[in-house]
């Protein structure tokens, strides 16, 4: 693992010790903490989702910061909140075995976004038309290979794209993604493990990949 990568995936695990309840990772991050460092791609953001706000959770977060974890004291830094759903989930092994590996103390269980309640957001994301979010049709790929269950899929999909009103369910025709074959080889190499990764070789393969998943979700029995 590069230096810096495991410098912020260190870090990452450290703070996910000390969120607050309620508080459930997101994201990259969020990726990686289902997943693992090897085989997701590089990030240092760690967004997070909370059913509580302002200075009720600034106060919870400040008194588990002032307690720290294990060997480690830590001091307060800025943080990014949205009101989502969460469930806790023990972390990948080897990460348990890294952080394992510098003595700080045990790695409990981490609350991280639900698995249909990401692929939601991040099918809202890389189909908004005015951003370009390469990174997330690697992110995709990765999370359905963990086997979604497709009828809450669908159903987070109507509620999510509903709810933020930028371009409606479905979103086919899908969008173009002319000029993010760099972002997307990037993004993609980051996954890579001894040369190999299961992420589709290139943009276009991922989009008609992407158009496949969303007609898949699409024709799932509706949710009464």
């Amino acid at each position: 693992m590069p230096v810096a990568r495991a410098r912020v995936m260190l870090c990452t695990l450290i703070v996910s010790q000390m969120l607050p309840d309620a508080v459930a990772v997101k994201g990259g991050m969020g990726v990686k903490l289902r997943f693992g460092e090897r085989g997701t791609r590089a990030t240092s953001d760690l967004d997070v989702s909370t059913r509580v706000r302002g200075e009720e959770f600034e106060q919870a977060f400040r008194a588990r910061l002032a307690e720290g974890w294990g060997t480690v004291p830590a001091s307060k830094g800025a943080q990014r909140r949205n009101p989502d759903a969460h469930a806790r989930k023990g972390l990948d092994g080897e990460l348990v075995q890294f952080g394992a590996y510098f003595g700080f103390g045990n790695l409990q269980p981490v609350e991280l976004i639900d698995l249909e309640y990401q692929i939601a957001q991040k099918l809202h994301a890389v189909t908004d038309p005015t951003y370009v979010r390469a990174h997330d049709l690697v992110d995709l790929q990765l999370l359905w290979s963990a086997e979604p269950d497709l009828l809450v899929v669908q159903d987070l999909c109507v509620r999510t794209f509903g709810w933020r009103r930028q371009q409606a369910w479905p979103p086919l025709p899908l969008r173009p993604m002319d000029g993010w074959e760099l972002a997307y080889a990037d993004a993609r190499a980051e996954t890579e493990i001894d040369g190999g990764t299961p992420v589709l070789p290139d943009v276009v393969a991922a989009r008609r990949w992407l158009e496949r998943v969303i007609g898949l979700i699409v024709s799932s029995p509706a949710v009464d």
